[in-house]
């Protein structure tokens, strides 16, 4: 059959200045895609109440929608030109931005507005499809074979360094305006980008026979395949990282997917070459051992950081994974079908994200957000054996090798499920901590405020520092031997900037305030998360050392007068309290005085001890805590020791303040 496709004319510029344009007009369009990523997650699971199962659906939505288009772009691509594909992506984008707005116009049936949402969604899809593929299918036009890979690699580079930029881009105007400005961005940015593609030449068609989809398609299925395992991980991050950050108390989701777009585009900017010196299997199989890597230490991350290290691994070698096997792809069909075989190639890519998505959501619902990565570990590991075996159809010798090398990395894998599940029960205890899924199911409304005012409000109010309301929750949650939560806060605490000597002091001190038992119980808690994060005894404090200097006429007057009210009635308590509390305790350099006061008022409000407020809350003051700081301590007590010891207190607090000098 007689068809028309793109001329093969190479453009006599430099390969930067011939594909910049084109690498510009991919970035801005698939802006629209960066800013949903981090908040499309929270919206559908916390806005509209849906489990991670329809999570994974929406998201997985519009990975089905581009697989469905594959064909269709590539065909449109290679007979209409690659210019009229990607400003029909871009009016298909802009029209899955109207489709938002109208899903926000009937939130109040969440059902409604999550198939409209899907809707939307699947048109994104479409337009992703139309606008990657002609794109690709264009570069491919203009430059000589001898960069393939590098045209792979830099227009997918400027795909995610709009994933790079709209992550962040899109939390805050999520947290500032909610998801109607996500809707709007979708729907105006891709119309503005038309403005960019006008002045750019198109590639003039010319009539050749073109080979059908299906024959395409039976030349590329083994990179696609293997491009398609390599891809599970950027579903995993894409898709869960978010969610995964706010299971676990971490702010700032969206640092994921930064940290992941960023070590990518690194990864293409500095290696895009690899893949056509080196050969596009050898390099897809080595990134495929390095994304492995990643997500294995997302899975097994104690702190953000090293999330963001994995989430960063997952990038750098996710990146080269696709061009790696495009580089296998594109040679084994003419030119006049370059389009429709990026389509064929890129659609394992969606196959992959279409069935991995909701299935990732099952695996999160039913074994928690932790396993989704350790399966999309096993599916890296899955790639690299097919890849092997790819190579070594004729020879069983190396098949075995790969079915060896496949066991090796999933019975280690395993090992390391066994030694995470064994940390997670014994940080626990014998009762492990509500996950968002639990409480839902037995409690929607409190899941709710927990999201929206604890975590979505009160942690972020500016009158108190998140180090010091971590410091604040620990004392209470020990005040009052509230262990199951324990271990969560401990390392939020961590992460916020309490260094381990002072968690450590903070629980030796609360053993005089709050009762030995306590503090015992909060050390099985906190030994294990000391353990998690290797923090050894040269991070602790010692059992004796150098001491702050002592105020001896204020600590006289004191022990005086609490002498005289007490000395006869008991005088081993006045006793202890001079020589071990304030010639002793209240001495170790470890925790500062402020932050020493700051623990001991906060255990005195959650345990309802109003009596002894007065006096340290004086002395906190004196230390540097500040009315403002004084009061949000109240408040935030509330949430964590109950309106009734907040409302027992203010009266106290208010008299103190009242009665300090100004």
């Amino acid at each position: 059959m007689s068809v028309v496709a793109m001329q093969e004319t190479v453009d006599p510029r430099p390969f930067a200045a011939s594909l910049l344009p084109i690498m510009g007009v991919v970035f801005v369009g698939f802006l629209v895609i960066g800013v949903a990523m981090p908040v499309l997650p929270l919206y559908v699971h916390d806005g509209l109440g849906f489990s991670t199962f329809v999570v994974g659906l929406v998201a997985g939505s519009q990975f089905a929608a581009s697989l469905i288009s594959r064909p269709w772009a590539g065909h449109y691509s290679d007979g209409r030109g690659a210019k009229r594909a990607v400003v029909l992506g871009l009016l298909a984008a802009s029209a899955s931005g109207l489709l938002y707005l109208c899903s926000l116009l009937i939130r109040r049936d969440p059902e409604a507005s999550v198939a409209v949402l899907l809707l939307g969604r699947a048109e994104l899809g479409g337009a992703e499809s139309f606008i990657i593929t002609a794109a690709v299918s264009w570069g491919l036009a203009i430059v000589d074979d001898e960069n393939t890979g590098k045209v792979i690699a830099w227009v997918g580079s400027a795909m995610f360094a709009a994933f790079a930029i709209g992550a962040p881009v899109g939390s805050a105007l999520y947290a500032g305006y909610g998801f109607v400005a996500i809707a709007l961005v979708t729907a105006l940015v891709p119309l503005a980008t038309l403005l960019l593609i006008a002045p750019l030449p198109a590639v003039v068609p010319v009539p050749r026979a073109r080979l059908s989809f299906v024959n395409v398609f039976g030349k590329v299925w083994v990179p696609g395949l293997g491009s398609a395992l390599g891809s599970v991980g950027f579903g995993a991050v894409t898709t869960f990282a978010a969610l995964l950050f706010a299971d676990r108390g971490w702010t700032q989701g969206w640092l994921a997917y930064t940290a992941y777009a960023v070590a990518f585009i690194l990864a293409r900017v500095f290696f895009s070459h690899a893949a056509d010196r080196f050969g596009g299997a050898k390099v897809a199989l080595f990134c495929v051992l390095i994304e492995t890597a990643g997500q294995a230490l997302m899975w097994l991350a104690a702190r953000p950081e090293l999330a963001l290290l994995g989430a960063a691994l997952t990038g750098f070698g996710f990146s080269l994974v696709y061009p790696g096997f495009g580089v296998e792809a594109v040679p084994r069909v003419p030119a006049q079908s370059r389009g429709l075989a990026m389509g064929a190639y890129t659609a394992f890519l969606d196959l992959a994200q279409g069935l991995a998505s909701p299935a990732l959501g099952l695996v999160a619902k039913g074994a928690g957000l932790n396993v989704v990565l350790l399966v999309s570990a096993i599916t890296r590991a899955l790639c690299r054996a097919r890849r092997v075996m790819a190579h070594s159809i004729p020879s069983d010798h190396r098949r075995t090798t790969a079915m060896r090398l496949l066991a090796t990395t999933v019975l280690s894998l395993l090992i390391a499920t066994g030694t995470a599940s064994g940390q997670q029960t014994t940080i626990e205890g014998l009762k492990a901590m509500p996950t968002t899924e639990d409480i839902r199911a037995v409690a929607p409304a409190l899941e709710k405020y927990a999201k929206g005012m604890v975590l979505g409000d009160l942690w972020k109010r500016p009158g108190l520092s998140a180090r010091d309301r971590s410091i604040v929750t620990v004392a209470a949650l020990i005040a009052r031997d509230q262990t199951v939560e324990l271990p969560h806060y401990l390392n939020l605490a961590l992460d916020n900037g309490v260094k381990p000597a002072e968690l450590s002091e903070i629980i030796t001190h609360l053993a005089f305030y709050t009762g030995w038992a306590n503090a015992i119980d909060a050390v099985s808690a906190a030994k294990d998360v000391f353990k998690s994060r290797n923090i050894g005894a040269e991070q602790l404090p010692p059992a004796s050392g150098p001491q702050l200097p002592l105020d001896e006429a204020a600590e006289a007057q004191r022990a005086t007068r609490v002498g005289q009210q007490f000395g006869q009635i008991t005088p081993s308590l006045i006793q202890y309290t001079t020589d071990v509390l304030f010639r002793d305790l209240w001495l170790r350099p470890e925790l500062a005085p402020r932050d020493r006061s700051l623990v001991t008022v906060s255990a005195l409000v959650a345990t309802g001890q109003v009596a002894q407020i007065t006096y340290h809350l004086n002395r906190a003051m004196d230390n540097g805590l500040t009315k403002e700081e004084a009061g949000e301590v109240v408040g935030h007590l509330a949430f964590y020791a109950g309106w009734p010891n907040a409302f027992s207190a203010a009266p106290v607090i208010k008299e103190v303040v009242e009665k300090r000098p100004r």
